[in-house]
């Protein structure tokens, strides 16, 4: 690798791997050969905090300069930030912390300090969620409800019901999960660092 700090790798066709370093995006195989590489200054970012792997032509990127979709075929990209002209690549946050792909729906949950972008691979709208603090995690469980994890306060959980309220910009009603020290059944921290999901109905989460 050129550089050895990683931030995340994706999966590509045929066992090879996009990796985020340091450096900016590196593709590689599987024995350790790197075939291409995108440098952070040709992106147009300091840092890449998340990447998403589509398919071959697209793969996309969270940067601290906002979203990037990469086309790995030409090298061209679109960019989606708060300072965007269009409203089609707009979104609320610069900072992206996380890229969740909604393969049933074919969404792309983007997670920002100021909420979620939601983004139709099917026709590219956008709906831009605000939420009351940063979200470090976005994703949707086997029931199909959606947890949105902060930085520092906690769990939000909203019902498979709800969906439709959220792409329709409407405020809802959360599950909220945080410390308490008075709940011996409760979260240990409301710093969550990771999650995991389990075959069951189980999710894990990692704390501080």
């Amino acid at each position: 690798l050129l550089k050895s700090k990683i931030y995340a790798v994706e999966a590509a066709k045929d066992d090879f791997l996009w990796v985020a370093t340091d450096y900016g995006l590196e593709y590689v195989s599987v024995d350790g050969i790197r075939y291409d590489n995108l440098s952070k200054t040709y992106l147009g970012t300091s840092q890449i905090i998340d990447i998403f792997y589509q398919n071959d032509e697209s793969l996309w990127v969270g940067t601290t300069s906002g979203l990037l979709n990469v086309n790995t075929k030409n090298r061209s990209i679109k960019r989606y930030s708060s300072k965007s002209s269009d409203e089609k690549y707009r979104i609320d946050d610069n900072v992206v912390f996380d890229i969740y792909h909604d393969a049933k729906d074919n969404l792309i949950w983007v997670s920002t300090r100021k909420g979620v972008s939601i983004i139709s691979l099917d026709d590219f709208k956008i709906i831009n969620y605000s939420m009351p603090h940063p979200i470090r995690f976005v994703f949707k469980d086997h029931n199909k409800h959606t947890w949105f994890i902060t930085l520092a306060n906690g769990a939000y959980k909203a019902l498979a019901s709800q969906a439709s309220s959220i792409y329709d910009n409407q405020k809802i009603r959360f599950e909220h999960y945080k410390f308490d020290k008075n709940k011996k059944n409760g979260v240990s921290s409301s710093k969550i660092t990771s999650y995991a999901q389990a075959n069951s109905n189980t999710i894990w989460f990692g704390t501080t």
